[in-house]
């Protein structure tokens, strides 16, 4: 069966599908790669179909595997903080939201985790603090 596979590409970002053919000049051993029948993102070495490709013997021991499950980013909010409710707590919401992905692929996980909780809460400042500036600006305006 010739399998779809996804590549990892500098960091978060993710390209494919390809065939098996078109991975031979796009990835290393260590490249992640992916298909619909992986439950993790995984490296190209430890991946017995592509083992031919990157000259690897079917015998030799396979030790990495990363499992691709960040914890969520929180950027839509963050996004929707910013231009809905409070520019200035949206742009630091997204600020820490942006590096959820990158911290998690670099195996920081928890700093991953701690970018994560300051995006919520940013975005949970954010979004009172914008309802009741716009309050006080409506009743001054209209007072």
């Amino acid at each position: 069966m010739d399998e779809k596979y996804y590549i990892a590409i500098n960091e978060n970002e993710r390209k494919g599908p390809y065939s098996i053919e078109e991975l031979r000049l796009l990835i290393t051993p260590e490249t992640l790669v992916w298909h619909k029948n992986l439950p993790t993102w995984q490296s190209a070495k430890d991946i017995s179909e592509l083992k031919s490709i990157l000259n690897i013997h079917q015998d030799e021991e396979t030790t990495t595997s990363l499992d691709f499950n960040p914890p969520q980013s929180w950027i839509l909010s963050a996004l929707l903080t910013f231009f809905l409710f409070s520019t200035v707590l949206g742009a630091i919401a997204i600020y820490f939201a942006a590096k959820v992905d990158d911290a998690y692929l670099k195996g920081e996980q928890n700093l991953s985790k701690k970018y994560a909780r300051l995006a919520r809460q940013f975005v949970f400042i954010g979004i009172p603090v914008g309802i009741i500036i716009r309050t006080i600006i409506i009743r001054i305006y209209f007072s």
